[in-house]
């Protein structure tokens, strides 16, 4: 009998190598998500008592994005709400230069990548500076989905929204 691998049939990629083109979504998308939703990017706000639930919308009726409250891990660092396009094919968490900026203070753009509270004061998530096919968005993945024990991600066709609890 032969025995089983250890390793699963593929790798990773590294944060470095994961590739994913987003032609349609662009940092004007954001700004303009959060103006219409009034809830306007990197606008400096409070972690929620509640972290959930969390409404998001339709961008190009194809595309989740949602808002999240997001602060450096470091002590007393403020948050900011943080729109993420949602892409559970991802298995890392990405943001932005400006984002970047926002969260961890102006020059700070030469780091690879950082900790961030993401809608929970006390749950630490490893997040990494865009890659350049996509470097002014920012991306949810799948580490978050799981550091936040996320268990319901859905769509209200009545609002035509998006949520997540």
């Amino acid at each position: 009998m032969d025995s089983l691998p250890l390793d699963p049939p593929f790798k990773l990629p590294t944060p470095e190598q994961y590739d994913v083109c987003i032609t349609d979504v662009k940092a004007q998308d954001l700004i303009e998500i959060g103006v219409n939703e009034n809830k306007p990017n990197l606008e400096p706000v409070d972690f929620p008592a509640q972290p959930f639930p969390i409404e998001g919308c339709f961008l190009h009726s194809n595309r989740f994005v949602v808002p999240l409250v997001c602060s450096s891990a470091r002590p007393s660092y403020p948050a900011f709400r943080v729109w993420f396009l949602l892409n559970t094919s991802s298995p890392y968490t990405f943001i932005s230069d400006e984002t970047v900026e926002k969260l961890f203070g102006d020059g700070n753009t030469f780091c690879r990548f950082g900790t961030l509270y993401i809608q929970k004061k006390n749950v630490k998530i490893l997040c990494y500076k865009s890659n350049e096919k996509f470097k002014e968005l920012n991306i949810l993945g799948s580490d978050v989905v799981e550091g936040l024990k996320m268990n319901n991600i859905g769509i209200d066709w009545n609002k035509k929204n998006c949520f997540i609890k």
